[in-house]
């Protein structure tokens, strides 16, 4: 019983961690995305200004 409540709790875990790398994934894409949208809109306004 132990074994089996061990084993699955592994499972449980790895998992958990596998989420979690992707959720870290999206969102550092989604970071990295919103910082060159904003240095572009930062760029079209110097541009635009000079």
């Amino acid at each position: 019983m132990k074994k089996l409540f061990k084993q699955d709790f592994e499972n449980y875990s790895g998992r958990t961690l596998r989420v979690f790398a992707l959720t870290l994934n999206f969102v550092v894409l989604f970071i990295m995305v919103a910082a060159l949208s904003a240095f572009g809109i930062c760029m079209v306004n110097v541009w635009g200004n000079q």
